[in-house]
């Protein structure tokens, strides 16, 4: 099985990449109960006895790679908030990138990124290629760049289980 790797990623990281990551889901839940107590009991910090916050419950969530720390041996990343985001070291196998598959640029709504480029048949014909060939055609920096900006999944990471179809999440649900 193929795994997700640091080529895979580096392109999208300037331009905030969601992924999809196991997590606590009533962050928002938490950190109010925690407030309120600290607001109520300020010289008391969390009394064992009165300090009672609701449980956390766990699921999938969506954040954005906030940091991506470079190390000689491994990168860290840090995702969603602080207090009950996730921080993944040493890879990437606990989440998955929110990605547009490349089927998406036939849509009017993407004609803008191959335009300057070529014509509509011309990208048919592309999208038809393998992955790795697609990688080897001579379009534009800009051209790629544009890609990696809208989020297009240049590495097909979709069909091998690394990344989510955007189209799939509906208000930040899958």
């Amino acid at each position: 099985m193929e795994k997700l790797e640091l080529k895979h990623i580096v392109g999208y990281l300037p331009y905030n990449l969601q992924v999809q990551y196991w997590g606590i889901i009533n962050s928002k839940e938490l950190g109010a109960y925690e407030k309120k107590y600290k607001k109520e009991n300020p010289d008391d910090f969390f009394k064992e006895t009165e300090y009672n916050p609701p449980e956390s419950i766990e699921g999938f969530k969506i954040g954005f790679i906030r940091i991506a720390e470079f190390w000689n041996t491994h990168v860290n990343y840090f995702i969603g908030n602080k207090k009950f985001g996730l921080v993944s070291n040493y890879g990437v196998s606990n989440f998955k990138l929110i990605l547009r598959p490349m089927s998406d640029l036939t849509n009017d709504t993407y004609d803008f990124i191959y335009n300057k480029e070529c014509d509509y048949t011309s990208i048919l014909n592309w999208l038809e290629l393998d992955n790795e060939s697609k990688l080897t055609c001579k379009f534009s920096f800009e051209f790629w760049q544009l890609l990696y900006e809208h989020k297009f999944d240049i590495h097909g990471l979709i069909e091998k289980g690394l990344a989510i179809d955007i189209n799939t999440i509906q208000n930040g649900k899958l």
